[in-house]
């Protein structure tokens, strides 16, 4: 068994651009497939750690999912489309009732409690010389002087550093420094290699055991050269390196729980060093957040069994939605698999009723449900170019994601709700999930669980 130096290059070469801002919308198009995987997300692993006598043999037969045992919840499946304008309304009222209610109790969590201004270098990159590789990186921060948490955020298939924005920068104002690093499944990074590469190339590359090994060492490289990348803070503005989270969508929930110490199969032979049951587990890494990740099965983006997440220790959470299907039409009860089956008493699980695979990007491209021209002008655009690249049931979701917006803030409460709890140990954050205090308040489209 080698060890993580002995197989990550020494990064000793810094580079930086830094911006403002958040993307502009005219590069919407180039990014749109970046941040929206709809089906899948395929990881890729860090350093890998063979479990001894452990091996399975590449070729496994590509017939449809075994019809594996599946968890008995009790959650509720059929699907009700909340309406958006229920959602306006009931926004009216509270602030119209606002000055009656009560103050917040002192000691309660609250995600408005102490936001900070932040700032972000998006043009970051750092060489890792081993794999004569540049890992490009966005990185947010908090502007006044503290010592935060750190939080490294894995794109979905296709996606890159600026996706996902719409979270990392929430997450980020609230205390923390986001990593986002772009792993080699980026469209961008794919049409260096194909001109006309588009989101099937990125989808492809999540049943190749080879992207899911460069995605986790894309990970340890990271977290190797976090005192590199922290020379790029401001002065004051420094790392805990004690307190370092991890999060993911799709491609990048499987990469997050891999790295969490969820053991895969690596064909024998495909990539030197690696082969049979691999652990790329991290435990520099203490708190993982999994948003669409995925459940057991024969092949593909998946696990080859229940005990694999047996082995992730670390707290976790699990979010996923009554239409977020696998990429092979799994029900949402496999993407809930990672909870159920992990244990550990510090799990826990956000089920979104109607919130389907797209909901959990943030709505990056589709800004607003209203229902003026300009705006259904652009959604059809949306439509349009979605089409271009895949097909018109993708583009459907996206339309349908847009009506789902108002659902994408209880990502980032609960997010942040998980990482204050396990990073910053806060125990009324922990309270605050614990209590369900958002399925309590979600007029039911939100149920949670714990373990």
């Amino acid at each position: 068994m080698h060890s993580h130096s002995e197989h990550l290059a020494p990064i000793n070469k810094i580079i930086t651009n830094g911006g403002k801002g958040r993307m502009p919308i005219s590069l919407a198009a180039g990014f749109i497939l970046l941040s929206t995987n709809l089906l899948i997300t395929a990881p890729v692993l860090a350093q890998g750690k063979q479990i001894a006598g452990q091996t399975q043999a590449a070729g496994v037969s590509d017939k449809a999912i075994a019809k594996d045992q599946k968890p008995k919840l009790s959650f509720p499946l059929k699907f009700s489309l909340p309406n958006p304008a229920q959602f306006r309304v009931s926004k009216k009222a509270k602030d119209k009732d606002s000055k009656s209610k009560a103050p917040r109790v002192s000691g309660e969590w609250s995600p408005y409690g102490n936001i900070f201004e932040i700032n972000s270098a998006r043009k970051l990159s750092f060489e890792d010389k081993l794999r004569h590789k540049t890992i490009e990186m966005r990185l947010i921060y908090p502007t006044a002087p503290g010592n935060y948490p750190v939080i490294i955020f894995s794109h979905g298939a296709g996606g890159s550093k600026d996706a996902y924005t719409q979270l990392t920068e929430y997450i980020a104002a609230r205390g923390y420094i986001c990593i986002q690093p772009t792993h080699d499944d980026s469209i961008g990074k794919l049409k260096l290699k194909k001109k006309n590469a588009g989101f099937g190339d990125a989808l492809a590359t999540t049943n190749d055991q080879r992207y899911w090994i460069s995605r986790a060492r894309d990970i340890e490289a990271t977290l190797d050269g976090l005192d590199m990348i922290a020379t790029n803070l401001p002065s004051g503005v420094t790392m805990n390196k004690e307190a370092i989270g991890m999060g993911g969508h799709s491609f990048g929930a499987f990469t997050t729980l891999i790295l969490a110490g969820a053991p895969v199969n690596i064909p024998v032979n495909l990539s030197p060093g690696y082969g049979g049951l691999t652990d790329f587990g991290d435990k520099r890494i203490k708190a993982f957040l999994v948003l669409s990740g995925q459940g057991t099965g024969k092949v593909g983006l998946c696990f080859p069994g229940k005990e694999s997440y047996g082995a992730i220790k670390a707290p976790m959470m699990v979010m996923t939605g009554s239409r977020d299907k696998g990429q092979r039409g799994q029900p949402p009860t496999w993407r809930m698999e990672p909870f159920t089956y992990a244990g550990g008493g510090n799990k826990h699980l956000l089920y979104i009723e109607g919130a389907n695979h797209l909901t959990f990007t943030g709505n990056i491209f589709t800004r607003t449900i209203d229902n003026d021209k300009k705006d259904k002008k652009s959604l059809k655009l949306f439509s349009s170019m979605v089409q271009n690249h895949i097909d018109s049931g993708l583009a459907k979701a996206a339309e349908y994601n847009a009506k789902t917006k108002p659902l994408f803030p209880y990502v980032q409460k609960a997010g942040l709700a998980f990482y204050d709890a396990y990073l910053k140990n806060e125990q009324s954050a922990l309270e605050f999930l614990k209590s369900h205090q958002l399925e309590k308040s979600s007029l039911g489209l939100i149920q949670q669980k714990d373990q």
